[in-house]
């Protein structure tokens, strides 16, 4: 009978791209598997807005340089990489890469690696596979691929995750859609409201993270993690709106319309470049990573929504 699994408890982690969606998340939950946690991030004002109340160490960094990443990896046995940069310096994912395979060969530190579903390129199935080929033409999607390759070739575990939502997300649009709701407002939806997609709630996408770290035999492969399953973002929002007690008015942001706005609005221009990845369905078939890890446990989008609500009016008081 084959050996099954090998698993790796992770000691000392760094967090490379700490003050994005994951990183916070992340850190819980390594604190709660006994490791000792490293953010890093290039300014440690963030660094302290985002990790108040926890036990990890904060290093400010400019991971661009090779050297900078080699030396706030060093002590440690896992590298997570969740970098993220906005489509202005998209191109720069290729070099903060570099760095962190840097980090990795002269360290000897795992890594695993926090992608996206851009790296597909437009979708249109909800059971992609990690073989399956990319479709060209898309700049963001093409330079999404190109990092992936950088750090699979360093060793790397690269997840390949759906739009984040939960508390503390950034460019969600998935939390977008549920704080106007909660504000009684009508939701305009990029792309198709009705294409299924997948939605990964934070905590969810951080232990199936920590769960590849674990696992030696997921080194150097793409990894598809699942969310909470392919829905229609409309339903989704009807049900929140349920929740709520009021009803949802969704409609489509169609490409004219973020072409108009871009006439006057940067952000506007950027995201219309990235709108097909939106008008299409989106979904995984992640087999293989059920098959690593023995299954998955994903949090219902009844419950990960109900949480994120609570968040996003706790956030709203804060402010008032």
């Amino acid at each position: 009978m084959p050996a099954g699994p090998t698993r790796v408890p992770i000691r000392h982690a760094a967090l490379f791209g700490a003050t994005g969606s994951l990183g916070p998340h992340l850190a819980r939950e390594l604190l709660r598997r006994g490791a000792k946690v490293r953010a890093v991030s290039r300014t440690r004002e963030k660094l302290e807005r985002d990790f108040v109340g926890l036990d990890v160490d904060l290093h400010p960094a400019d991971l661009s340089q090779p050297a900078a990443a080699v030396r706030v990896a060093g002590g440690c046995d896992v590298v997570f990489h969740t970098v993220g940069l906005p489509l202005s310096a998209y191109e720069e994912h290729v070099r903060l890469a570099r760095s962190t395979a840097e980090a990795m060969r002269v360290t000897g530190a795992r890594g695993v690696a926090a992608s996206s579903y851009w790296s597909f390129g437009p979708g249109g199935s909800t059971s992609l596979r990690e073989d399956d080929p990319p479709v060209p033409g898309c700049r963001v999607c093409e330079i999404r691929r190109r990092t992936e390759d950088v750090l699979l070739g360093a060793g790397a575990a690269v997840a390949i995750l759906p739009d984040f939502y939960g508390p503390m997300a950034s460019l969600s649009l998935l939390n977008d859609a549920l704080d106007t709701l909660r504000r009684g407002e009508a939701v305009r939806w990029p792309g198709d409201p009705d294409a299924p997609r997948e939605f990964i709630f934070l905590p969810d996408a951080a232990r199936h993270l920590c769960d590849l770290a674990e696992r030696r035999e997921a080194e150097g492969r793409r990894w598809n993690v699942p969310g909470g399953g392919a829905r229609a973002p409309r339903s989704l929002l009807e049900d929140a709106a349920e929740t709520l007690g009021s009803s949802a008015r969704v409609t489509a942001l169609h490409g004219w319309l973020v072409a108009v706005a871009g006439l006057v609005r940067r952000d506007a221009r950027e995201f219309r470049e990235i709108l097909p990845l939106y008008d299409a369905p989106i979904g995984f078939d992640s087999s293989r990573l059920r098959e690593l890890l023995g299954g998955l446990e994903t949090t219902p989008y009844a419950d990960g929504i109900r949480t994120t609500l609570d968040w996003l009016g706790e956030r709203a008081a804060e402010r008032d």
